[in-house]
């Protein structure tokens, strides 16, 4: 992308794509995951993990116990690229 890259990558990923298909007009884009998404965690679950943030201060002098969550679907993906390409 050289003088063209953004700061982020999801603008990055959109245009390389973009360059792509000028590139190679005859290549296959799928842009159908964030659709199937939800019906693939049937098949290939997604790394999920809870992480507790201890004791947090609420309001008027409480406390309340404070979790992220955090969800890693790399691995589906990689699973579902991997079939793309065989059914490509």
């Amino acid at each position: 992308l050289a003088e063209e890259k953004e700061i982020l990558a999801k603008d990055n990923l959109k245009k390389l794509a973009r360059k792509l298909i000028e590139i190679a007009p005859g290549a296959k884009l799928c842009e159908d995951y964030l659709q199937v998404r939800e019906s693939l965690g049937n098949v290939w679950e997604v790394e999920e993990r809870i992480d507790s943030q201890g004791l947090k201060k609420g309001s008027f002098g409480s406390y309340n116990l404070g979790n992220v969550t955090t969800v890693n679907n790399s691995a589906q993906f990689n699973k579902y690229s991997r079939l793309q390409w065989h059914l490509l």
